[in-house]
């Protein structure tokens, strides 16, 4: 039972470490790095008529 109590307490302090900052900017990121071709080819596909 105590075990359990110290992984969650350990879980806990592993979340509040994390910087969420920086994911969101990693993730806002690869968003914009995968949608911009991706829109390229849409354009191109439909030549340039959306």
């Amino acid at each position: 039972m105590l075990f359990k109590i110290l992984i969650k307490i350990y879980k806990l302090r592993i979340l509040k470490m994390v910087n969420w900052q920086v994911i969101g900017q990693l993730v806002s990121t690869g968003a914009i790095m995968l949608l911009g071709p991706a829109i390229i080819v849409l354009l191109a596909l439909k030549k340039g008529n959306l």
